[in-house]
């Protein structure tokens, strides 16, 4: 008989154990396999590999597939995007990408691709009421930061461009709604 309790805590390190080498067997197997050209790649993700070409020379880059896309697009949104039109373009949001510069101040330009004009038009409005509530009720911070922000859509593609001092992206560093977005 051991100390009470410990008994449960070996199972458990027992079953971490096993998920971590079962995953580790995944991850292996689905490299072999992309390797092989049985799996999916990023590089044979043309869309991916075109999202990376448009920020690969911005000092801070990040691309993200639809899934990634959509998660955080309902963050941006909050409260925007329980409406019923985030619902409807969820689905078509294919992809996204995003570069920053913190040369004279910090520059962030975001681009979406949703593929479809109407889909672009929608996410254009709902990303505009976001940032109008949020005007409303943020902090000076974030007001500032947002009276910075540009919103617009051309042909399947949103574009968000973002561009602050550095004390003014210093600030909004520290605001509710950065600390929001980071948890």
């Amino acid at each position: 008989m051991g100390v009470k309790g410990f008994e449960g805590w070996v199972g458990v390190r027992v079953l971490a154990r096993r998920l971590r080498k079962r995953n580790l067997e995944d991850a292996i197997g689905k490299a072999l396999d992309a390797r092989d050209g049985v799996g999916p790649s990023l590089l044979n993700n043309a869309p991916m590999m075109d999202a990376m070409k448009a920020v690969d020379s911005d000092p801070l880059w990040s691309i993200l597939d639809d899934k990634g896309t959509q998660t955080m697009m309902r963050q941006v949104l909050g409260e925007a995007g329980s409406v019923t039109d985030f619902e409807t373009v969820r689905k078509r949001l294919q992809g996204s990408w995003y570069g920053m510069d913190f040369q004279h101040g910090v520059k962030f330009d975001l681009t979406i691709s949703t593929g479809d004009s109407f889909s672009t038009a929608t996410m254009s409005s709902l990303l505009t009421a976001a940032v109008a509530l949020r005007k409303m009720s943020g902090s000076d911070a974030e007001k500032q930061a947002l009276a910075g922000t540009e919103v617009a859509s051309d042909s399947g593609k949103l574009s968000v461009h973002f561009a602050t001092s550095d004390a003014g992206f210093n600030d909004l560093l520290h605001s509710p709604l950065f600390q929001s977005m980071v948890r």
